[in-house]
């Protein structure tokens, strides 16, 4: 043919007449028809091509939104979780100060427990000094075969002399004096005990508080982790809500309030590296119409 003629359709489909009068010759005609059902075989492919898009597009931006929709409700749960993380660690607080002050109690107490304790050694020692300078004053009056039946190892060790007037006014003394060292000796152990129990208490309140000062420093870190797991999960909403471009299909992370740094790192690359395959599919998408 010298020159390509364009076959446009008439809607009284008239122009199939023009084309057997304008026509040189039937090769001329065939030749047109045939390339008018190749033009035609071309936009039926790219038709379908771009249905075929357009459904592809629907149904990334609807799996989009089910993902925002999951996203939301993650958020929401993430703001109860921070809500009851931080109701714990003030009570926490709470339970840390009356413990706190349960030990300056407690510390008060002991302190003067340890003084009265001193006390009571000072005044056993004031009083055994006196009993041996009662026994070291002066000698011995009387037989000493009627008087030595009548004392026991606790006199003989100290090897001291002690002056009276008749044997009962010694054996008062000496029964007097037996009787006051015994209630000292009592009094003594009953403080001992008194403070072992004490210390005991004391050091079992210390052991209650530490495992508490752990437990709030634990629910801390587990705060802390939730608040950066919801300062992410809001990034990425904020992200995908200013996003108007077509999305490739995202694998679904399930967000739990256990991660750790590394998930919450390998959660972000997974996002920056579907926004680029995003943006690369929505650039090649207009390419692939045009032919």
């Amino acid at each position: 043919m010298n020159s390509l003629r364009i076959i446009e359709t008439d809607p009284n489909s008239a122009s199939i007449l023009a084309i057997y009068r304008s026509s040189k010759s039937l090769f001329d005609i065939l030749v047109d028809y045939a390339l008018l059902q190749k033009q035609n075989e071309t936009l039926t492919n790219l038709k379908e091509k771009v249905d075929s898009q357009r459904r592809y597009n629907e149904n990334i931006l609807h799996q989009t939104q089910s993902e925002i929709q999951q996203l939301k409700i993650q958020n929401e749960r993430l703001h109860f979780l921070a809500d009851s993380r931080q109701t714990e660690y003030e009570q926490a607080i709470r339970a840390k100060q009356t413990l706190f002050k349960e030990k300056l109690d407690l510390d008060r107490q002991l302190q003067q427990k340890i003084r009265e304790y001193d006390d009571c050694l000072d005044d056993r020692n004031n009083m055994r000094a006196q009993i041996f300078h009662l026994f070291e004053n002066g000698n011995i009056k009387g037989h000493l075969h009627s008087f030595s039946s009548m004392i026991d190892n606790e006199i003989l060790i100290r090897q001291g002399v002690i002056t009276f007037n008749s044997i009962e006014e010694l054996y008062e003394q000496y029964m007097k004096t037996l009787a006051d060292i015994r209630e000292t000796d009592r009094f003594i152990l009953e403080l001992e005990e008194t403070h072992s129990k004490e210390i005991n208490e004391i050091t079992q309140r210390e052991c209650l508080l530490k495992e508490n000062i752990e437990q709030l420093r634990l629910k801390f870190d587990q705060t802390r982790t939730d608040i950066n797991i919801q300062t992410l999960a809001k990034q990425v909403l904020d992200r995908e809500q200013n996003q108007n471009l077509p999305k490739v299909i995202l694998t679904t992370t399930n967000i739990q309030t256990d991660m750790n740094l590394n998930d919450l790192k390998h959660i972000e690359n997974n996002i920056k590296k579907s926004n680029t395959n995003s943006k690369t599919s929505s650039i090649r998408i207009p390419k692939f119409v045009e032919h």
